[in-house]
Formats: structure tokens, sequence, C-alpha cells
């Protein structure tokens, strides 16, 4: 049983979307990631309909020798629809005195869930949420996507996130890859109709002054969304749920009593003044731009101090490109050739023409956001699309089912049953490949096996399989 200096990791899964991969995830934990005490893997899920092949596997991981001090835990959360429903359902069922939250797709640091216990205990704090990275740099479908993606993360974790705790004192929960003492939670619940969960729990324990910490050295890779839709949806789900969360709280940032006002001034900049400024910057660049230029051009008493309002944000955005490229360089040690690759993409993302981009894409969101909230339109959760990263796009253009579960017949480091879509109607077997069969041996099948399996596959699957 987990001892009192134990953790418990929670990783709430929406099982038709995560089929493919938890188990890279649940090996990669129980092998990989450091902690001094006992250490519970607790695999919530919710799923529309029953997946018999796939609940069978999670059912058999619970039997397997995990190392020790290490224990798996799988239940399925009947009557969930969301990620807060499975969250809750696994934090009433917590004993040890920490607990992580982590996606399914996620892949922490093996010293990162040391570093977040070192601040939450150096700081005294109520949370402590670390930072995320792109682990599928070098894959083909994740390519460019991810490499923006990560670049933004590196100035956004490192620079923004770090600002905005200054200015309120605190942080935010991110929803993954973030500590909590389990005591801090008792007698919350997440929302289950939020739609950023974490988000909305994070606003309600600021305002009982409870407080968060980040930690941006302590990080989690990530795999990216599947495509630039999808990407989009995400944002979008992000953007929404932030304005929920402004208008359900906005009251409370003012007349709550007992709030620190350090927090209050902080949560009406990290809400209000948000809207405010994309307001102003989005006139100043339609409406001023112009006059800008014109006015620089034709009056030279208006047009130096004009120019001089206008060079000093350039400047100030400067010093962060500056420092979010040096930040990138001091990784490559520990990220290797992708690390080097990535420079000169942290290098565009972060340079100034890079943040109007991504100022562009913010407004885009914003307005649909408040188009759709003012139409008073309910918003849906939508998952985020991911697959494993043998069942990414090749060269040649974007697999399709039946070739993605083929790739999975040879690339992914276990073997396993698992239920493939609705449409093949087949058991697909999941090899191990000979690199990651030896880190993996206590989940590995002797080869034997492995043929007379393969033999069971229906011909024509087989037969494909056999050709690739």
């Amino acid at each position: 049983r987990p001892s009192g200096d134990g953790v418990t990791v929670i990783v709430p899964m929406y099982l038709p979307n995560e089929q493919f991969v938890f188990r890279e995830t649940v090996e990669w934990i129980m092998h990989n990631v450091e902690w001094l005490g006992a250490l519970t893997l607790f695999l919530v899920y919710n799923t529309p309909e029953d997946m018999a092949e796939v609940e069978d596997q999670l059912r058999q991981m619970q039997r397997i020798d995990w190392p020790a001090n290490r224990y798996l835990r799988v239940e399925r959360v009947h009557g969930s629809t969301s990620k807060a429903a499975n969250l809750n359902f696994a934090i009433r069922r917590i004993e040890t005195p920490y607990l992580v939250v982590y996606d399914a797709d996620h892949h922490p640091e093996r010293g990162s869930l040391l570093q977040l216990l070192e601040t939450l205990l150096r700081e005294d704090v109520d949370c402590v949420q670390g930072s995320w990275y792109m682990r599928d740099l070098g894959e083909t479908q994740g390519g460019l996507l991810a490499r923006i993606i990560d670049a933004e993360f590196l100035a956004d974790w490192y620079f923004a996130k770090e600002m905005s705790r200054m200015f309120m004192g605190n942080g935010y929960f991110s929803g993954s890859n973030g500590l909590w003492k389990t005591a801090s939670l008792a007698g919350e619940t997440f929302n289950e109709k939020a739609m950023t969960e974490d988000f909305d729990m994070s606003v309600r324990l600021i305002m009982q002054n409870k407080r968060i910490a980040f930690c941006p050295t302590a990080r989690s890779g990530e795999l990216a969304p599947i495509s630039w839709s999808a990407c989009f949806n995400q944002r979008f789900r992000w953007a929404t749920g932030w304005d929920e969360s402004f208008l359900q709280h906005y009251r409370s940032f003012a007349m709550q009593p007992g709030v620190k006002l350090r927090s209050r001034c902080g949560l009406f900049w990290l809400f209000g003044v948000k809207y405010v400024l994309t307001m102003i910057s989005l006139f100043s660049l339609i409406v001023c731009l112009p006059l800008t230029i014109y006015w620089y051009s034709t009056h030279d008493i208006v047009g130096q101090p004009m120019n001089l309002m206008g060079a000093m944000p350039t400047y100030l955005g400067c010093v962060t490109w500056v420092l979010a490229t040096l930040e990138a360089i001091c990784q490559i040690p520990a990220r290797g050739k992708q690390g080097l690759i990535q420079v000169p993409v942290v290098i565009l993302v972060a340079s100034p023409l890079g943040y109007c981009c991504l100022f562009l894409l913010m407004v885009a969101l914003q307005v649909k956001s408040w188009a759709r909230l003012c139409a008073g339109h309910e918003a849906t959760w939508e998952v985020t699309q991911r697959s494993p990263l043998a069942a990414r796009s090749s060269p040649r253009g974007p697999v399709s089912e039946r070739r993605a579960a083929q790739q999975l017949l040879c690339a992914n480091p276990f073997v396993v049953e698992v239920a493939l879509v609705p449409q093949l109607k087949a058991t697909a077997l999941v090899a191990a490949d000979q690199d990651a069969s030896t880190q993996w041996s206590e989940s590995s099948r002797p080869p034997s096996e492995l043929s007379e399996d393969r033999e069971q596959l229906p011909d024509a699957v087989a037969a494909e399989a056999e050709e690739n």
C-alpha cells in the first residue's frame, strides 16, 4: 500500500481518443519518472460506448509486476462526459498527501516531479505548475505545427507566465503537469460544465487566497494536435473557457470579502485589461498605424513623438525575442539535435513578425469567442485529436485508418491487442520494436506468441501488414 509520503498520478482519459497513446504513457511514468516514496498511477477514463478489448487490456495492466513502490489503478467513470468529471471521481478516492495530473499523451522528464515537489515545499504553496514542450518535433506529421507550438510554449512558459505571476502574486493550474497538495482540493470540485475546468478551479482557489506557483524547469512533453484545424479548435476552446470564467467570476473580483488586493488587481489584469489591450492594439493596427505613417512623413513636431511611442513596444518585444532565443540555445544540450533545429524556429516565432501573426490569431479567436457568447450559443467541449507517433501522416500524405493500424503493428513499443475503429471491425496486434522491448521487457511477449497472434489476424489485414 502507498506510504504517507506517496503521490498519486492522475491520468484522465477519453478512451476513444487516447486508446493508442495511454500504454506508452503508463510505461514511461512507471519506469522513468523519479519519486522518493510510493507512486500510484490512477487511470480514470470515460467512453460513450463499451470498448471491450481496450478495457480488458487496461485491467490486465493492473496485474503487471511494476517496479517497487509503483502501483497502477484503473477505474471507468460511468456517466462522465468530461475531463472534470474524471478528475472529481479520482480526487475523492485519493489517500496520498500529494497528487499530480498529467494528460494521457504527456511524458514528464525524469526529475520533473521532484522539481515540482521541491518548489511546492520551498515556497509553501498549494500547487506548482510545470511547463510543456512538444515531444514529437522529429516526426513527419508533427513537423512545422509542432515546432511553432513548441517555440510559442517556450516564450509563454518562461516569460509571459512568469510576468503574470510576478504581477498577480500567483500562477494558475494549466490542466497537466501540475502538483497539488491533496488537502488544498478538499471540498473542491472541478466544474464539469466549464470549457477550461483547470483555469476555473485556479480562479476559485486564488479568490480563497490559496497560492499557485510556476516551475518552468519541471518540463513535460506532449504530442501536438493532429492537424492545424485541431489546433485552432483547441485554442478556441481555451479562449472561450477564459471568457466564461471571467463572466462567471468578475463580480467576485471586486465584491468577495477577504481577497488580497494584489490578487484582485492581478485577476482584473489577467482578464479585463487583456480585453482592453486587445481592442486598443487592434484599433492601433487598423487606424493609428496609417495615421502614424502619414504624420511621421508630413509633420516634424507630431511625427517624432509618435515614432518614439511606436518604437518603444518594438524595443521591449526585442528583449523577449533575445531572451527566448538564449533560452532555446541553453536547451540544446538537453534536447540534442531537435533543440538545435528548434533555435531558428524560436527566432522566427518570438520575433516581432511572429508576435504579430500570433496576435492576429488571438484576435480571431477572441472575436469568435465573443460572438458565440453574445449570441447565447452554448459552447461544446471538443476533444483535441492526437495520435501515437506511429500513426502520424507519412511524407506522401495523411494515412488512412487502416494504414495507421498497420503502422501500429510494426512501430509501437509494446505488444497488446487494441480495438480499432468501428469500420475495421478487426483486432490489430501492436508489435514491439527491438530497441523498446529491452526497456519494457516486463510487458513484452516471446516471438513465438507474437507469430501465433499474427496468424490469427484477418487474412486481408495480415497480408497487407506483411507487404508493408
